[in-house]
């Protein structure tokens, strides 16, 4: 366990050992991905407006299946394809969920997919394979990153209070990932070229496959697939009404990430042509705005915690779905700022600037909160499928990001941010008031987590990373 020495030699506890590696892994995958994703519809723009991309195996194949005419305009076909293949990437997660649950095991699915990641990301280099390399990344991506997730939440027990903080721990650790990401991949695709910036995500990829093989030794059994033997996970039957109950929730998710995931689609091209991105005449790679959301999200993901502990001690916290339906709030504000950025172009970065911040905000909110849910309420014997069906919601975003991106020639900017804001405030509305009937559904609410159990952990939380002497995994 994660911990230090008191005075009577006793540890105290705080987070599982494995936490650690298992962080460390998936914020190395996580730089890997992001940093692809955040160069990708600059370079799909790019080759698509210039005819550099009529080269690519498949891309026929593909147009036909996007219903794109052969002389589509970059920004719209890079929009619609930029969406289904991201929606992809995010649905064979169920699938490698499915497989680590009943054929291969968790650790022989992330073992697999980081092997089959590293070679899509490689085929990215070549403009003749870049469609295939993307598929790869797609199966790769889905045997790893539900699984390393389902892994994390294994290594708690059922209702154990800790497990919303290691969550939030864990979400420090890929949002560090996703902060570098486009710092490195994103500047050097910009700058150097795009094929620099795919091989970066290469090699993160190959660093995080080499760590999690080194820490997969220690896993003990219930940090795969064991756990599906637990006699509470059995008398945990999946009804009609649950199961509606959890589409319930997966809905509002989707909603809400359509608009984290059109930060890297019809977000940046906006934002390549509508800001003056320059600072003493040196032009800012559009990429590092990425970034710029990503340190927001690392902050106000160690403020929330804060927030959460000190307002448990003057009274009840919010149930995961009250907070969800708040992170709503926060998303629907948010693109509302945009709608007055492009309204008003000589305080456009000032209102950027809030976006981000309260995009991060809503993410902070949602996220540790929506993981936590699905990994606490689904039984052992499926965990890695429904933490698999949490990253549905992140498919859905993303086709519904891809087709909005893809048809935004027929209205402006401004309708549509307002189109996002209106809809994720109606999403968050409905899931309020519906959230009694839900929680009920499911078995109740979660026990809201229990506050900082050493100081080590504290700081942790406050510094947003982990501290020297908070111990080593082991």
């Amino acid at each position: 366990m994660l911990g230090h020495g008191t005075g009577d030699g006793r540890i105290v506890r705080a987070q599982p050992t494995l936490l650690l590696p298992l962080a460390g892994s998936e914020l190395l995958e996580r730089f890997a991905f992001f940093g692809m994703q955040g160069v990708l519809f600059l370079y799909l723009r790019e080759q698509f407006s210039n005819g550099g991309g009529e080269g690519a195996w498949g891309l026929t194949a593909l147009k036909a299946l996007l219903g794109q005419a052969s002389d589509s305009s970059g920004p719209h076909l890079a929009s619609a394809l930029f969406g289904l293949v991201t929606g992809l990437i995010y649905l064979f997660t169920i699938v490698g969920g499915w497989l680590a649950d009943r054929r291969l095991g968790a650790r022989a699915a992330i073992a697999w997919g980081g092997a089959i990641n590293i070679v899509g990301y490689l085929l990215l280099t070549l403009p003749s394979t870049f469609l295939v390399g993307l598929i790869l990344i797609a199966l790769g991506t889905g045997g790893f990153k539900g699984n390393i997730a389902s892994t994390v939440g294994a290594l708690y027990e059922p209702d154990d209070p800790r497990r919303e903080r290691g969550f939030q721990l864990y979400l420090v650790a890929v949002n560090l990932g996703m902060f570098v990401a486009p710092l490195v991949c994103g500047t050097l695709g910009e700058t150097q070229g795009w094929r620099w910036g795919f091989l970066a995500a290469a090699i993160g990829m190959a660093a995080s496959l080499a760590l999690f093989l080194r820490a997969a030794g220690r896993l003990p059994p219930v940090a795969t697939v064991a756990a599906g033997h637990s006699p509470a996970g059995a008398a945990r039957a999946w009804t009609g009404r649950k199961i509606l109950a959890t589409a319930c929730v997966l809905a509002a998710l989707a909603i809400a990430f359509t608009g984290v995931q059109q930060i890297y689609n019809a977000y940046l091209g906006w934002a390549s042509t509508a800001l003056d991105l320059t600072w003493h005449d040196r032009a800012i790679p559009t990429t590092w705005l990425l970034s710029l959301d990503t340190a927001f999200q690392v902050l106000m993901i160690s403020a929330i915690a804060w927030l959460w502990s000190l307002w448990a001690r003057f009274a009840h916290e919010p149930g995961p779905l009250a907070k969800i339906a708040l992170g709503l709030g926060l998303y629907a504000v948010a693109y509302a700022c945009l709608v007055a950025a492009d309204a008003d172009g000589s305080s456009a970065f000032f209102w950027v600037i809030a976006f981000h911040a309260l995009n991060s905000l809503g993410f902070a909110v949602i996220a540790p909160v929506a993981l936590a849910f699905l990994t606490d309420r689904a039984p052992p014997r499926s965990r890695s499928t429904i933490v698999g069906l949490f990253y549905l919601q992140f498919a859905i975003g993303a086709f519904a990001a891809g087709a909005l991106g893809a048809g935004s020639g027929l209205m402006s900017a401004e309708q549509l941010w307002t189109l996002h804001a209106a809809i994720m405030a109606v999403a968050g509305l409905l899931l309020f008031a519906g959230r009694r009937w839900i929680d009920a559904t499911l078995g109740g609410p979660l026990r809201p987590p229990a506050p900082p159990s050493t100081q080590d952990e504290r700081t942790v939380l406050n510094a947003g990373h982990v501290s020297p002497s908070a111990g080593s995994p082991g």
